[in-house]
């Protein structure tokens, strides 16, 4: 579960009886449910942008998406990492994704492009 610094969003992943995971949002003023699609395998993070526009969730597989908040659907990915993705957070601009991963990894989310990787 993560929580957006505004207060805005609530959002969760959780597994539906073993076999699949949702990732859903709640925009807490409204009342809003919203379930985000495509994202498959162990959830094992989730992490919401200091703005409260973006959402990157990570699984097990080393697979990582980045929602938008508002419509619901992936702005971009999916970063393969070379291990599970269990912890992921947004540089302050919203312009960078850190994911440990076995090692840390720091992706430019706009170019996709890996930055730095704490093997190297």
């Amino acid at each position: 579960m993560a929580a957006s610094r505004d207060g805005r969003w609530i959002v969760t992943a959780s597994e539906d009886d073993g076999v699949l995971w949702e990732l859903k949002a709640l925009e807490v003023k409204t009342s809003i449910m919203k379930t985000y699609e495509g994202h498959s395998g162990d959830m094992l993070c989730i992490s919401i942008s200091a703005d409260s526009k973006l959402l990157a969730s990570g699984s097990i597989g080393g697979i990582v998406w980045i929602w938008s908040l508002e419509t619901g659907k992936p702005l971009t990915g999916p970063f393969t990492s070379r291990y599970k993705a269990d912890v992921s957070r947004f540089s302050q601009n919203s312009r960078k994704l850190a994911a440990k991963s076995g090692a840390i990894e720091v992706w430019v989310i706009q170019e996709q492009i890996l930055t730095w990787n704490s093997e190297s």
